[in-house]
């Protein structure tokens, strides 16, 4: 098949769980078939040193970034001021009218729309061939989960755009069969047009560790020995993020007996130490972060979709303690895989150090996590997953053109 993705963001560098799941995924479905992948940029990307406009991400897959005088700038901008949301990206993509878009469009067997954004000009360029929408959380919920307030305005016309492309796709990938439910009960989709493709982890890169490889981890990574380390992935400054950094800190500060890893460019892409907070800034070697640290918290309670970061921790085989939203969506349990905490600080802060000294309870969870995420969660399986949906997608279509 020839399968084109078409994305709000750009996919390489993989900063952030979005594009985590749109390069696993795709980089998977390249081993099989042809990709190519149309993504808008961001003023930030393209002030990027190593900035280029079409890359090769892995063979039979490439990506085009594209870059428009008012479209990039607008697009930041509103997603900055919109709860992370990309939602004026169709509206640029109409206005700027990129010929390429509409040459892979003609190109392709299936046209893949990554969040409901873009959706409505992708379809009117397709021109009869099949469109799917890839979702990555319940978009209304959240505009409409805590942390900043939208306006009612603001909340009703992303409950459109959502509504229009979940109604209208020939297919839709759901993170989760929660969010796979929310459709059906929310916007009235036909269940038979929803295939679930959940957020996963290459099991190859994201695995435990010995105490021993841990220890040397710590000292390769110059992080100090002395203390416990647990560590929050914030790559991004979107408000779901800046929420949980909130609690980061304000745990922090009950725990001077800890140290807290920060990983990721919030607060500014600068290393530094701030009391017990280590921020280390962009790391391209997250996965050695991971297992150097031992615990992971995740404080997040609003955004929706599932959460990435915690699968691939699970993965690493890390005790984890997080607040109930973390879990929404996935089969992760309680007491077995993970360390659930009331949001509170004091509350999260005696659920850490519960975890931290019970060696045989954290060794318990890790290896309980690991296996769930292994079975539950691997990239090649969803992938497999996804790929088994597009072929009797295309095939139905094709049929359905001889037909008439």
């Amino acid at each position: 098949m020839r399968l084109l993705d078409v994305s709000p963001r750009v996919t390489w560098p993989v900063t952030s769980g979005g594009r985590a799941r749109v390069f696993n995924l795709l980089s998977r479905l390249a081993e099989r078939h042809e990709v190519r992948q149309f993504s808008q940029a961001s003023s930030c990307d393209v002030r990027r040193p190593d900035f280029e406009t079409d890359r090769t991400l892995a063979p039979h897959y490439v990506e085009h970034r594209h870059r428009h005088w008012l479209g990039t700038p607008v697009n930041e901008a509103m997603e900055r001021a919109g709860f992370g949301m990309a939602v004026l990206s169709g509206h640029t993509l109409a206005l700027a009218r990129p010929a390429l878009l509409a040459e892979w469009i003609a190109w392709a067997d299936v046209v893949i729309v990554e969040f409901p954004w873009q959706y409505a000009c992708c379809r009117a360029l397709a021109r009869g061939k099949p469109v799917v929408l890839a979702t990555h959380n319940v978009q209304i919920e959240k505009a409409e989960s805590g942390g900043r307030v939208l306006a009612a305005g603001w909340r009703a016309w992303i409950g459109a755009i959502e509504r229009r492309a979940v109604l209208d796709a020939d297919l839709i990938l759901a993170v989760s069969d929660l969010d796979r439910r929310t459709f059906v009960q929310r916007y009235g989709a036909d269940p038979a047009r929803i295939v679930t493709v959940p957020n996963g982890v290459d099991t190859n890169r994201y695995r435990p560790v010995s105490s021993a490889e841990r220890a040397d981890l710590k000292r390769r990574l110059g992080l100090p020995e002395d203390k416990p380390l647990i560590v929050f992935p914030a790559p991004h400054s979107q408000s779901p993020i800046v929420a949980a950094m909130a609690w980061v800190r304000k745990v922090a500060r009950l725990m001077p007996e800890c140290n807290f890893l920060i990983t990721g460019a919030i607060e500014g892409n600068r290393a530094r130490w701030e009391r017990n907070l280590c921020f280390t800034s962009f790391v391209a070697d997250y996965p050695d972060y991971l297992r150097a640290a031992d615990c992971f918290f995740c404080p997040i309670e609003i955004g929706g979709g599932t959460k990435l970061k915690l699968i691939e921790a699970a993965a690493a085989g890390l005790p984890i303690v997080a607040l109930g939203e973390a879990i929404r969506g996935t089969a992760f349990q309680p007491g077995e895989h993970v360390a659930l905490a009331e949001p509170r600080a004091e509350a999260m802060a005696s659920a850490l150090r519960a975890v931290l000294s019970d060696a045989e309870m954290s060794v318990r969870m890790g290896e309980a996590a690991h296996r769930h995420a292994r079975a539950a969660h691997d990239w090649d399986d969803i992938a497999a997953t996804m790929d088994r949906a597009l072929e009797a997608l295309v095939a139905g279509s094709a049929a359905r053109g001889r037909d008439s």
